[in-house]
């Protein structure tokens, strides 16, 4: 793409008129009606100007594709929280799943109170490992790209918006399905023997590990639609910062 192309897709993507963009620049409309049809060229330091507002830089501004540029922001930003949403959930299901494997451990009672301890701190250390893992990774990444602007086309952020209240139910179905089952499979006798094994301790790792699944469940729900509403807003905020009037359609979202 030419830079005429450029500043054309990037001025029509925040929806600034011409009128607008020579405002925060301080020339006249014509001027950047005439870099946009490619019969005149801004000095360097509207070229500067330019990349500012538009947070690009000057190698894609004037030789390379912002578009496909923007399309890399967006890619790199989804990978990122996917990942980012992932460690949060394991960490959380990690510690969660320990009381169930506590439970079968101290009801086999093979192994001796050391080793119930050693396992009970292994599952804590790793859940908690990939807990701060996945913080300092987020926050990593947060610094080293200060002004990335990710932006979702409009089919994809109503697909999830379809999904969303379907994880969330389903994430709260499964943690009242571990309660039922709980009730359901307990014997009337708390001191029944499964193999001289009290079933009540050995139903409480499938209860543990469906209530994991549950939250987990819930848990990424809430991390994605996070995901998209900040993208949105930092593209909504972006848009407002440009002077650009939002279209009527938009859902303004606050931070809080």
């Amino acid at each position: 793409m030419s830079f005429a192309d450029n500043l054309v897709y990037l001025r029509q993507h925040y929806g600034v008129t011409q009128e607008g963009l020579a405002e925060q620049l301080g020339v006249s409309r014509q001027t950047v009606s005439k870099w946009e049809a490619g019969t005149n060229y801004p000095e360097m330091d509207k070229l500067l100007a330019l990349c500012d507002l538009f947070h690009t830089n000057l190698d894609d501004l004037m030789r390379g594709s912002v578009h496909v540029a923007n399309k890399g922001d967006t890619e790199r930003y989804d990978h990122h929280m996917n990942r980012h949403s992932l460690s949060m959930v394991a960490g959380v299901a990690f510690i969660l799943a320990d009381v169930g494997v506590q439970s079968v451990i101290e009801a086999v009672d093979v192994f001796g109170d050391n080793f119930q301890a050693a396992v009970f701190l292994a599952f804590v250390v790793v859940g908690v490992m990939v807990l701060i893992m996945g913080a300092l990774n987020h926050g990593e990444f947060k610094r080293r790209n200060p002004s990335i602007e990710p932006r979702y086309p409009a089919d994809v952020l109503d697909r999830f918006g379809r999904r969303f209240p379907l994880m969330i139910a389903g994430g709260v179905g499964l943690i009242l399905l571990a309660v039922i089952f709980l009730v359901g499979a307990s014997p009337d006798d708390a001191y029944a023997l499964v193999g001289g094994v009290h079933l009540e301790e050995l139903l409480l790792l499938p209860f543990m590990l469906t209530i994991a699944l549950g939250v987990g469940l819930i848990m990424w729900a809430c991390l994605q639609k996070s995901k998209y509403d900040l993208s949105e807003l930092t593209y909504i905020g972006h848009r407002r910062e440009l002077g650009a009037d939002l279209p009527s359609t938009a859902v303004v979202k606050s931070p809080e």
